[in-house]
């Protein structure tokens, strides 16, 4: 049996998005993968974050933000719906948080092909 997915539009600000859609490209996967992947190892990161880290998150960048529909298990975009409720932010908040938390992981990942 397979879980239901449910889409999630969010907002990236534009340099962030390039850099998810290289590193997605990289791992010859899509951006709902890469993001999927970043919220698994970050989330009990995130979990641990305070109010504060609202406050100098992405929701000062200066940069044009682009949104995107992302794919996400439902019991997954529960998890991130509970984070944004605690954190009282948007769901785009918590999941440009967690790729932030992740990237290093991300990137040391093996490409799929060479």
């Amino acid at each position: 049996m397979t879980e239901e997915i449910r889409e999630q539009a969010l907002y990236f600000p534009t340099p962030l998005l390039q850099t998810l859609q290289q590193e997605a490209a990289r791992l010859d996967g899509s951006l709902s993968l890469c993001l999927r992947r970043a919220w698994t190892l970050a989330r009990d990161r995130v979990r641990q974050l305070g109010p504060e880290a609202v406050e100098d998150g992405t929701g000062g960048d200066p940069f044009d933000k682009r949104k995107h529909t992302i794919l996400f298990p439902a019991a997954m975009l529960r998890e991130i719906v509970e984070e944004a409720n605690r954190l009282d932010t948007s769901l785009s908040f918590v999941v440009c948080r967690a790729w932030r938390i992740a990237e290093p992981e991300i990137r040391a990942l093996t490409p799929a092909r060479p």
